[in-house]
């Protein structure tokens, strides 16, 4: 569960989603703004090597909106250029 609603990604490091299993819960929504327009890789995994392909989103837009699936694993690793702010839109869980 996310109490806060701001989150700090480091591009290639795990970020901890809190929970040890997936679903069935709501999606997670994220509001991502790059410093230069590119496209954001999402992967996530069981571990903190969050190795399984997730998604790509291409960020053009400032801010955009970022759906997580119910199903995402534990970790995430988010891989950009530059810098991000990320928000979690309100307290979630995926559990």
């Amino acid at each position: 569960m996310f109490i806060d609603n701001m989150a700090e990604l480091a591009t290639t490091v795990a970020f901890d989603l809190e929970t040890a299993r997936p679903g069935p819960g709501n999606q997670i929504k994220l509001a991502v703004i790059l410093d230069s327009p590119g496209d954001l890789v999402i992967t996530d995994g069981a571990t903190a090597t969050a190795a399984d392909a997730l998604m790509t989103v291409s960020c053009t837009d400032k801010p955009t909106e970022v759906h997580l699936p119910s199903t995402t694993k534990q970790f995430i690793k988010a891989t950009f250029a530059g810098r991000v702010f990320v928000s979690l839109c309100g307290i979630q869980t995926n559990t």
